[in-house]
């Protein structure tokens, strides 16, 4: 299986017949962006199905067939200005 890992720009997954693993690394983000991304929401979203987009349109991922992991790590709350 092929893996790609996104942090700025998405980078192609290499052309497999059995089929792809896409990985989407997202970085460390806020919880609210978290929260929508989970809902199918938001900019993370958009920005998961852009790369998806560019990625099929480039024939480098099958219109039905591949795995498309994301991973986001949510940035812990930060406390209160006097703590």
């Amino acid at each position: 299986m092929a893996q790609a890992q996104e942090t700025a720009t998405p980078t192609p997954a290499t052309k497999d017949s059995a089929g792809a693993t896409l990985v989407l690394d997202l970085g460390s983000k806020r919880r609210k962006q978290v929260k929508r991304l989970r809902k199918g929401q938001g900019s993370l979203m958009r920005r998961v199905q852009d790369t998806i987009d560019e990625l099929r349109e480039d024939k480098e991922l099958s219109e039905s067939s591949d795995v498309v992991i994301v991973i986001v790590k949510q940035k812990p709350k930060s406390k209160g200005w006097l703590f």
